[in-house]
């Protein structure tokens, strides 16, 4: 997923060549974001070398970086396992994410009118798309990644798309439970239009209160 880690390359983009280290360390977390290792399952350094048939060395790396971002628990003697999910990080994480994607909103130049059209078809299909709740969760992180992407900073783009990932185990875990959960679609054009308007402090507080309502959705099962 390359943003948020589970984005399936839908729109033909360049394929990048990568470091050994980034292509384990991408491979790993979309493991851990889709679910394929569910929370509180065993990360085994061995076991993914094998996998990916590559050294263990590297493999180690990776695995501390994940449980320095949040991703993995490390115990001693015992390797990794899959931080479990709880309502308390969503908590923790939420108001920094809002504070992030809307500076960086707020700091983008102004957006063409082509990229506004663009951000309005996605939307389009994220509200068409009534039978994979997994490929409209995936448009969704598109449109958000396209929303600030013009953003000078890169490093604070750096920073949103971890955060977004740490919340990708919960909008996967989420959307298995409860399939038929509702787009963001209304949002997103509202967004757009006052955008469009050239009213970008209308836009971020628009973005923020989509995100608080995320949030509260996702407290209904991971509050604990």
């Amino acid at each position: 997923m390359l943003e948020l880690y589970i984005v399936y390359n839908l729109h033909m983009e360049p394929i990048e060549r990568l470091p050994l280290r980034e292509q384990i360390y991408r491979s790993i977390l979309e493991s851990i974001v889709s679910g394929d290792y569910p929370p509180g399952s065993k990360v085994k350094d061995t076991e993914v070398a094998e996998r990916l048939d590559v050294s263990r060395t590297p493999v180690r790396e990776v695995l501390l970086r994940l449980e320095q971002e949040g991703f993995l628990v490390g115990r001693v003697g015992r390797g990794f396992a899959v931080r479990p999910l709880a309502g308390a990080e969503l908590r923790e994480i939420y108001p920094i994410l809002v504070s992030m994607e809307s500076l960086a909103l707020r700091t983008s130049p102004p957006l063409s009118q082509d990229l506004l059209d663009e951000l309005l078809t996605l939307n389009g299909e994220i509200g068409a798309e009534t039978q994979q709740a997994l490929k409209r969760l995936e448009i969704d992180v598109i449109w958000h990644r396209k929303l600030v992407e013009g953003c000078g900073n890169k490093r604070l783009l750096a920073l949103i798309a971890q955060l977004k990932s740490l919340v990708g185990r919960y909008l996967h875990a989420y959307i298995l439970l409860r399939p038929n959960i509702a787009p963001s679609v209304n949002d997103h054009d509202l967004i757009v239009d006052l955008l469009r308007a050239g009213d970008v402090e209308k836009a971020v507080s628009q973005l923020e209160i989509h995100w608080r309502r995320n949030l509260s959705v996702l407290l209904e099962i991971f509050e604990v």
